[in-house]
Order: C-alpha cells, then structure tokens, then sequence
C-alpha cells in the first residue's frame, strides 16, 4: 500500500503552483517555488535611463 499512498502524494504534489504571490518593495511580484527567484514587474519605470 505504500507504493500507492507514494504515487497519490506524487499525484498532488505535481498539482501545485510552481509560482506564489509575493508583494516586495512595494510591488506584487511572482516568487518561484522551485529556486526561490523573485520576478518584479516595474511597469511604467525605465531602470538605467
């Protein structure tokens, strides 16, 4: 039976987000769940100009 319950857990897990929501410096980001990397989307906003 534990081959079983393994394969429902797998199941499940593969089910989940691979991303959650995330506000940081003010803005809403999107926070991978895999690696930890933080997207943030600064619309409006030119960095370097």
């Amino acid at each position: 039976m534990a081959g079983l319950s393994q394969r429902i857990v797998d199941y499940i897990a593969e089910l989940t987000p691979l991303y959650t929501f995330q506000f940081a410096d003010g803005h809403d980001c999107a926070l991978s769940l895999t690696d930890g990397t933080l997207y943030v989307i600064y619309a409006g906003r030119r960095i370097g100009s």
